[in-house]
């Protein structure tokens, strides 16, 4: 605060800060010195009726800055207020206005520290963290305290009463996941035969559905066997409560092109669409695919391709993207 004050000066006793002025000289900027600055004779400065002081304590920043306002209108001045220290508002003369001049308001806050009622523990186990937050928001609601919640630890929140709200204090509240084993209503098994992958994945995602389970709640991962076979690995999504994970077989009819060209990227190194098409190509010729197959856009999908066959020898389709780095 004494580093403050030197800086403001003796503006808070009624005279005006002692601040550089720049002029506009044909287009060009120039410091004008101390000494050598014409002040505004018609100015009014605002110490007169704004000299300054302690306006008292409150229980939140809010409540100081009202009771500020209030004081401010009382005086009928225009003045700009900078509110970035803590327990100090500083006011400004709005010179657009015709007001010039400084002055300091302190303020101190009333905190009430929140581990009185917001003490930290723990919550208990959920099938998600979504549901865990909902019961911390709810001890969070009975306590009537404002607060900031960290949840970038796993498994934790961090609370912490917000100053300028009147709260201090830091407490933490830990959680465990309760996970549903998928492999307790699902096992391994071999699905059939399909015409291409995509077919099988609806075919696994239509088969959960069965087992009273959502889309949000597992993950479809596709394994390569062999050209025309593959696993469909059903994981539980463990941030949604579910865990565990079951392999479901299945074959095509054809040799499919998602499975030949499986061991291949579907981002290109690319970053333009006339170099990505060459490098499809390049692709297309180490499996001898060029002749059987046709590339085209994806339409509504921008800077991708589509891979499908020419032909009948193959099945199913291999899309491929390209980032613009423009």
């Amino acid at each position: 605060m004494k580093l403050l004050l030197s800086i403001i000066g003796v503006s808070s006793i009624g005279a005006s800060p002692i601040l550089p002025a720049i002029s506009n000289i044909n287009n060009t900027q120039e410091v004008i010195p101390h000494e050598n600055r014409e002040l505004n004779p018609r100015a009014t400065i605002i110490n007169d009726r704004l000299p300054g002081g302690d306006l008292g304590t409150f229980v939140s920043k809010s409540a100081a800055r009202r009771s500020l306002n209030l004081i401010i209108a009382a005086s009928g001045y225009i003045v700009d207020v900078d509110e970035k220290y803590d327990g100090l508002f500083i006011l400004t003369g709005d010179e657009s206005k015709g007001y010039t001049g400084t002055s300091l308001y302190q303020y101190s806050l009333i905190l009430t520290d929140i581990t009185t009622k917001l003490p930290g523990g723990h919550l208990g186990e959920f099938s998600s963290k979504e549901n865990a937050r909902v019961e911390l928001d709810k001890l969070i609601t009975k306590s009537g305290f404002k607060v900031e919640v960290d949840d970038s630890e796993p498994y934790e929140f961090r609370i912490t009463g917000i100053k300028e709200e009147g709260f201090t204090g830091t407490s933490k509240y830990t959680w465990d996941i309760n996970l549903f084993d998928i492999t307790d209503i699902l096992e391994d098994k071999s699905i059939g035969s399909f015409r291409e992958v995509n077919e099988a994945l609806l075919f696994a995602q239509r088969e959960v559905f069965k087992y009273g389970l959502m889309l949000n709640q597992i993950n479809f991962t596709v394994q390569k066997i062999t050209d025309n076979s593959g696993i469909i690995l059903v994981s539980g999504n463990e941030e949604n409560g579910f865990t565990g994970d079951i392999k479901w077989y299945f074959n095509t009819t054809k040799k499919d092109l998602y499975l030949v060209l499986f061991n291949e990227k579907a981002v290109l190194s690319s970053n333009n669409e006339v170099s990505s098409l060459k490098e499809i190509n390049s692709i297309l010729a180490k499996y001898n695919l060029t002749n059987e197959t046709t590339v085209s856009k994806v339409t509504g999908v921008p800077y991708s391709f589509k891979v499908t066959s020419r032909g009948s020898n193959y099945g199913g389709w291999k899309q491929f993207y390209w980032i613009n780095k423009n």
